[in-house]
């Protein structure tokens, strides 16, 4: 599917805790992680980080495109979806 080797979670969390928009991104834990091949730039997983209360949310489905992170909740929308399928062959949930 034009996935490759991968950064380490610690610099990926790296960007996570810089660039995205976690309640808690410190606590962040990863799975599923890739990179496209012929895009070596997007990075593509699940991400799973703690809310206010202090409690993991669920895997949700993220990816990074340079500075972007775009991490898609629980219910994301239709337009988000279309984005990260676009940028993420293969993301599912």
């Amino acid at each position: 599917m034009g996935r490759t080797a991968l950064m380490s979670s610690d610099e990926l969390r790296e960007i996570f805790i810089n660039e995205s928009t976690l309640i808690d991104p410190f606590s962040a834990q990863f799975r599923k992680v890739f990179q496209q091949k012929d895009n070596p730039n997007v990075i593509c997983g699940q991400v799973n980080s703690k809310n206010r209360m202090g409690a993991y949310v669920g895997w949700s489905l993220f990816y990074v495109e340079g500075k972007q992170v775009l991490v898609l909740g629980n219910e994301p929308t239709a337009v988000d979806l279309a984005l990260a399928n676009s940028r993420c062959r293969g993301l599912t949930p």
